[in-house]
């Protein structure tokens, strides 16, 4: 066999080896096609921004006489969704968020209780839970394994309870809406199942939550 021969085969082999690979990829896009609905859950953990100074500043402008002694920023987080699939890499969702409960502890004087606790049951950090709507885009990099960004607009509502001594002596509430954006893995463990681990980010007013999570999608027709 010649070098042109060679060239020849080389270059049939090439070809055979790019549509064999074409086609497998369609295959497999056309497979992840055939159910476009799908329904999937998440938990984690959310880190509010919220801190001692923070809070202290906020009690500071409202003219109190209170010190913020502790910032528990930390709670479990969860959402469940549904979507749909308009191919393999963009996709829309709606869905429940709860982004946790932060928890301040503080000090403070007074002379008349029931105005102290009026205004103090105002000044708390921002977190919530509500219903969401966010795209996803997808880049599979494997057949199996994928990196996606998300987009989202997340209509929330915030309650808070003022206790004193555990006994309830103020309540306020609190709504608005936000965006929220992320970044996630995802692996296909078949066609109707995936796993995947996310972060997300929400920028309320004055704080921010971050939420680490990871959660399980099942696909449908």
């Amino acid at each position: 066999m010649n070098i042109k021969d060679k060239i020849l085969l080389l270059s049939l082999m090439s070809v055979m080896f790019s549509a064999q690979a074409s086609e497998y990829s369609t295959r497999a896009d056309q497979q992840k096609q055939g159910k476009p609905w799908y329904v999937g859950g998440s938990i984690g953990w959310a880190d509010s921004s919220a801190s001692l100074g923070d809070m202290n500043r906020r009690f500071t402008a409202t003219g109190m006489n209170a010190v913020a002694t502790e910032v528990d920023d930390k709670d479990t987080a969860y959402d469940v969704r549904i979507g749909y699939a308009f191919d393999r890499h963009w996709s829309l969702e709606v869905g429940y968020k709860d982004l946790g409960e932060v928890l301040v502890r503080f000090t403070g004087r007074y002379q008349d209780a029931d105005a102290f606790f009026d205004a103090v049951e105002h000044v708390h950090p921002e977190s919530g839970e509500g219903y969401f709507i966010a795209g996803n885009y997808h880049y599979y990099f494997t057949n199996e394994i994928a990196v996606y960004g998300k987009l989202g607009y997340f209509d929330w509502e915030g309650k808070y309870v003022t206790t004193d001594v555990g006994d309830p002596v103020g309540h306020d509430k609190m709504k608005g809406n936000t965006w929220f954006y992320g970044l996630g893995l995802q692996y296909d463990l078949s066609k109707d199942w995936a796993v995947d681990a996310k972060w997300e980010q929400f920028e309320f007013d004055n704080d921010t939550t971050n939420v680490l999570s990871v959660g399980v999608v099942y696909r449908f027709k």
